[in-house]
């Protein structure tokens, strides 16, 4: 489950999960087990998780992600997305980014106005 991208390979067997579930023998030992959910949710996390670092890692653009989770959402991989400073993984070298967590609807707005105020206070 590794596919190649332009500008690199989306990594899917490694970076948030590691030692993801894969098939032992036959045609596809030491694949990735697609036929379970949660070899499958593993791999498009670490997918996910490697594409946000590839991005912030590009000097020519410099890229500045500001996620918003909204109700039950794995915080952890938004916080490393964001590459905000409360994440287990927050890098200096990267660009900073802000995650705003929102447990309900009614909370977005609330959650959008942050993001807002912080892209307007960096304008200055």
């Amino acid at each position: 489950m590794t596919e190649k991208r332009a500008g690199g390979v989306n990594n899917t067997r490694s970076g948030y999960y590691s030692g993801l579930p894969a098939f032992t023998s036959g045609a596809y030992a030491g694949k990735i087990r697609s036929d379970r959910s949660d070899s499958v949710l593993m791999a498009s996390t670490n997918a996910t998780h490697n594409a946000a670092k590839r991005i912030r890692q590009d000097s020519a653009l410099s890229p500045v992600f500001y996620v918003i989770g909204l109700g039950d959402v794995d915080s952890n991989l938004l916080l490393r997305i964001a590459n905000d400073p409360a994440s287990p993984t927050y890098t200096r070298s990267e660009p900073v980014g802000m995650y705003v967590y929102a447990p309900d609807k009614t909370q977005l707005n609330q959650a959008f106005a942050r993001i807002a105020s912080e892209i307007l206070r960096l304008s200055r």
